[in-house]
Protein backbone atom coordinates (compact mmCIF):
# COMPACT_ATOMS: atom_id res chain seq x y z
CA UNK A 1 0.00 0.00 0.00
CA UNK A 2 1.00 3.19 -0.78
CA UNK A 3 1.24 6.15 2.11
CA UNK A 4 -2.33 7.68 0.61
CA UNK A 5 -3.91 4.18 0.93
CA UNK A 6 -2.60 3.25 3.97
CA UNK A 7 -3.62 6.88 5.37
CA UNK A 8 -7.67 6.18 3.33
CA UNK A 9 -7.73 2.49 5.40
CA UNK A 10 -6.55 4.24 8.94
CA UNK A 11 -9.29 6.53 8.34
CA UNK A 12 -11.89 4.37 7.37
CA UNK A 13 -11.20 2.03 10.46
CA UNK A 14 -11.21 5.02 12.33
CA UNK A 15 -14.82 6.06 11.28
CA UNK A 16 -16.34 2.76 11.62
CA UNK A 17 -15.32 2.74 15.53
CA UNK A 18 -16.81 6.06 15.40
CA UNK A 19 -20.04 4.84 13.98
CA UNK A 20 -20.14 1.50 16.17
CA UNK A 21 -19.76 4.29 19.54
CA UNK A 22 -22.32 6.53 18.63
CA UNK A 23 -24.27 3.39 17.10
CA UNK A 24 -24.38 2.15 21.11
CA UNK A 25 -24.89 5.84 22.47
CA UNK A 26 -27.68 6.40 20.59
CA UNK A 27 -29.35 3.32 21.28
CA UNK A 28 -28.49 3.65 25.37
CA UNK A 29 -31.95 3.78 27.13
CA UNK A 30 -30.20 5.89 29.75
CA UNK A 31 -26.79 8.26 29.64
CA UNK A 32 -24.78 8.98 32.42
CA UNK A 33 -22.46 11.82 32.39
CA UNK A 34 -19.19 11.77 34.44
CA UNK A 35 -19.37 15.96 33.84
CA UNK A 36 -21.09 19.16 34.22
CA UNK A 37 -23.97 19.42 31.48
CA UNK A 38 -23.62 23.30 30.51
CA UNK A 39 -26.74 24.58 28.66
CA UNK A 40 -26.06 27.64 26.76
CA UNK A 41 -27.86 30.92 28.13
CA UNK A 42 -31.27 31.16 26.21
CA UNK A 43 -32.34 27.44 25.57
CA UNK A 44 -34.74 25.56 26.92
CA UNK A 45 -35.60 22.12 28.42
CA UNK A 46 -38.65 20.99 26.85
CA UNK A 47 -40.43 18.00 28.63
CA UNK A 48 -42.86 15.43 27.50
CA UNK A 49 -46.13 16.43 28.77
CA UNK A 50 -48.40 13.05 28.24
CA UNK A 51 -46.82 11.08 31.09
CA UNK A 52 -45.03 14.11 32.65
CA UNK A 53 -41.40 13.82 34.10
CA UNK A 54 -39.12 12.83 37.32
CA UNK A 55 -36.22 13.95 38.49
CA UNK A 56 -34.34 12.22 40.63
CA UNK A 57 -35.24 8.75 42.45
CA UNK A 58 -36.10 8.49 46.03
CA UNK A 59 -32.68 8.56 47.16
CA UNK A 60 -31.53 11.48 45.07
CA UNK A 61 -30.65 15.14 46.31
CA UNK A 62 -30.73 18.37 44.36
CA UNK A 63 -30.23 22.01 45.18
CA UNK A 64 -31.00 25.34 42.95
CA UNK A 65 -29.06 28.24 42.57
CA UNK A 66 -25.86 27.07 43.64
CA UNK A 67 -27.39 25.63 47.04
CA UNK A 68 -25.73 22.76 48.48
CA UNK A 69 -28.23 19.63 47.17
CA UNK A 70 -29.97 18.18 49.89
CA UNK A 71 -32.35 15.15 50.27
CA UNK A 72 -36.22 15.53 50.01
CA UNK A 73 -37.98 16.72 52.88
CA UNK A 74 -40.53 14.81 54.90
CA UNK A 75 -43.91 15.35 54.92
CA UNK A 76 -45.23 18.80 56.54
CA UNK A 77 -48.83 17.51 58.39
CA UNK A 78 -51.30 19.97 57.27
CA UNK A 79 -53.06 22.05 60.13
CA UNK A 80 -56.37 21.72 60.73
CA UNK A 81 -59.42 24.25 61.73
CA UNK A 82 -58.76 27.75 63.24
CA UNK A 83 -58.12 29.94 65.88
CA UNK A 84 -58.97 32.97 67.31
CA UNK A 85 -55.80 34.34 69.15
CA UNK A 86 -51.89 34.58 68.37
CA UNK A 87 -51.80 32.05 71.10
CA UNK A 88 -54.38 29.43 69.95
CA UNK A 89 -52.66 25.66 68.98
CA UNK A 90 -53.95 25.67 65.94
CA UNK A 91 -52.27 28.76 65.22
CA UNK A 92 -49.16 27.82 66.15
CA UNK A 93 -49.64 24.74 64.63
CA UNK A 94 -50.01 26.58 61.18
CA UNK A 95 -46.94 28.22 61.92
CA UNK A 96 -45.31 25.62 62.24
CA UNK A 97 -46.20 24.19 59.44
CA UNK A 98 -45.54 27.22 57.18
CA UNK A 99 -41.95 27.37 58.45
CA UNK A 100 -41.31 24.59 57.30
CA UNK A 101 -42.25 24.40 54.19
CA UNK A 102 -40.05 28.06 54.16
CA UNK A 103 -37.38 25.60 55.68
CA UNK A 104 -37.64 22.79 52.82
CA UNK A 105 -37.99 25.71 50.04
CA UNK A 106 -34.70 27.19 51.49
CA UNK A 107 -32.72 23.72 51.59
CA UNK A 108 -33.35 23.12 47.94
CA UNK A 109 -32.37 26.84 46.84
CA UNK A 110 -35.41 28.21 45.49
CA UNK A 111 -35.89 30.85 48.92
CA UNK A 112 -32.91 32.66 50.59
Amino acid sequence: MNPLELQVARLTTMVGMLQKRLQKFEDSAQYTFVKDIQILDGRKIILGGTQGTKIGVSTSKIGFFGVTPVAQATAISAPSGGGGSDSDAVDVTGRVAINAIRTALKNIGITL
